[in-house]
């Protein structure tokens, strides 16, 4: 779950110093690999990783990050929890949250970024269909696939909820 979470964390997070591409990732990490709260201590090292300190600045961070980063993670949160409920219906469900979650991502992307979107938005439906059938899931060919069954299923979407609470807790101007 670890390489998952750092996956997406590091898909968001580009600097041009390598220093501070590492560090903000491994602050990301430990945010989203938490338990419980975010403690002041965790949103005060958050911030001063990513350089923002003004409430001004702040906020438009706070703004980039829920319309990119944070969305794609909510997308992913709802596709999960469609595929949990396609496994033990054995029937595909219609996604219909993630839906709009991913016409706002298409929305806001150029064209050179929709492929990439569009790609992952295959990718989750055929990730549904799987669960329905009760199969593993193959991401790729030659990929080893991705293991289908009720505990990873429920671990993953459990996993994913856990991270945007604690990711809604950093995302603030202020430490409250």
């Amino acid at each position: 779950m670890k390489k998952f979470s750092l996956l997406f964390t590091l898909l968001f997070f580009v600097c041009a110093d390598v220093f501070a591409q590492q560090n903000v990732a491994v602050v990301i990490q430990k945010i989203t690999n938490g338990k419980g709260q975010v403690t002041k201590a965790e949103y005060d090292e958050f911030w001063q990783s990513i350089g923002v300190t003004k409430r001004a600045d702040k906020a438009k961070m706070i703004d980039s990050m829920r319309s990119g980063f944070l969305l794609t993670q909510e997308y992913q949160k709802e596709i999960w929890v469609c595929v949990e409920q396609s496994w033990n219906s054995r029937i595909a469900v219609k996604c219909e949250k993630a839906q709009k979650k991913m016409d706002v991502m298409k929305a806001a992307m150029n064209k050179d970024q929709i492929e990439v979107i569009e790609k992952m938005d295959q990718n989750s439906k055929r990730m549904i269909q799987s669960a329905s059938k009760h199969e593993d899931f193959k991401i790729a060919e030659g990929a080893a696939p991705l293991k289908l069954d009720v505990q990873n299923i429920r671990v993953i979407r459990e996993n994913l909820e856990r991270m945007l609470k604690r990711l809604e807790q950093v995302l603030r101007a202020d430490y409250n």
